[in-house]
């Protein structure tokens, strides 16, 4: 059965195309399903980090996928004192306007602190090991993330907030991919069933009518 099969489909399509036309089909396949894994595996989440009681801090964080865990970056601005170091951390069980009202949640995880510059800009990076981004943001659990000022008191205040709220689809789903998360290789798969059509097209022609 298996021998009938490739011998009716050499006398449709020329030898010579018939393996290029297989090969483009697994490499399109390949493409085309490998993109979910790959949003999974690369995607980002970036969130502004808002002022707290009259600051004018402001900035961004943003939480990356990556082997092994999620990696958390810190990008501020306006920090009020050069050269402090600001604690940050993830606060679960609460929201960024229960924080401001001072009832915080817990500590999830602490952040690298963000050293100010001269121009009041820092920014810190921290790994956080054996964390899913898709748990931060599942949305069972409340959380932000709180940029404190700078030590010296007992329990700084936060100055900067961020709450983790998932991105949901039309139809309900949770997404992660607020910044993108398309795989580099979709566009490829496209171009690989365009280019198998167009030589299916060229044996259909090479064949003519009546053969």
């Amino acid at each position: 059965m298996g021998g009938e099969r490739l011998v009716y489909a050499s006398r449709i399509v020329p030898a010579g195309v018939l393996p290029a036309l297989v090969a483009l089909l697994v490499f399109a396949a390949g493409a085309v399903a490998g993109t979910g894994g790959a949003q999974e595996d690369t995607g980002s989440r970036t969130l502004e980090l808002t002022p707290v009681d009259g600051q004018e801090v402001s900035g961004t964080v943003t939480f990356t996928a990556v082997e092994g865990g999620v990696e958390v970056t810190l990008e501020v601005a306006n920090l009020p004192e050069s050269g402090a170091e600001y604690p940050a951390h993830i606060h679960r069980d609460a929201t960024c306007t229960a924080g401001r009202a001072g009832q915080e949640g817990p500590v999830e995880h602490s952040l690298e602190p963000v050293v100010a510059g001269e121009d009041g800009a820092g920014a810190g990076t921290t790994m956080l090991e054996g964390v899913e981004l898709a748990g931060l943001f599942a949305g069972e659990t409340t959380r932000y993330v709180d940029v404190h000022a700078a030590r010296g008191d007992e329990v700084p205040p936060g100055i900067a907030c961020a709450d983790l709220i998932p991105i949901r689809t039309p139809g309900g789903e949770e997404t992660l991919h607020e910044t993108g998360g398309i795989s580099p290789l979709l566009p490829a798969g496209i171009v690989a069933l365009i280019g198998i059509g167009a030589l299916a097209v060229r044996a259909l022609a090479t064949r003519g009518p009546g053969r």
